[in-house]
């Protein structure tokens, strides 16, 4: 019977990495419980920003976070979305093989243009997608002109 051994990609090269990559590795934390371990560090949740004639749509992956572990805010035409995804952990000490998805601490910040209204904002959680429509104000719509 072989027993698992946690690689590290990078040591996994050899002399191809860098001691830059090995410092990056080594910059993560590890916590152990029992045979478990887990990553703790930030992780940045994907995002996709879109706009539409009347607003700019920004969804973010946020799978496993529930709505009230995330904040979001505007201030001075900054979005910022913010939170925590939680590792839940059982009293069985189930031994883990392989954690290769991230959890701790989550920030993004969007700088938006000023033609954004803060006070039509709507934000909406399904599937674990986390979506957020910010409409634009009425000056930054475009508008049809006719010719006389």
């Amino acid at each position: 019977m072989s027993a698992l051994i946690r690689t590290t990609p990078s040591r996994a090269l050899g002399p191809f990495t860098s001691p830059f990559d090995r410092l990056f590795e080594d910059f993560f934390p590890l916590r152990r419980s029992g045979d478990e371990e887990i990553t703790v560090t930030s992780w940045i949740p994907a995002a996709d920003v879109k706009e539409t004639d009347d607003a700019l749509i920004v969804e973010l992956e946020l799978a496993g976070v529930k709505k009230e572990d995330v904040d979001i805010s505007l201030e001075q035409n900054v979005l910022k979305v913010s939170g925590e995804r939680r590792h839940e952990s059982e009293e069985s000490k189930q031994g883990y093989h392989r954690v290769e998805r991230f959890y701790g601490q989550f920030s993004r910040s969007f700088r938006l243009p000023r033609h954004v209204d803060p006070a039509k904002v709507k934000a909406s959680m399904k599937d674990g997608v986390l979506h957020l429509e910010l409409p634009k104000t009425e000056e930054a719509r475009p508008r049809q002109i006719a010719i006389n």
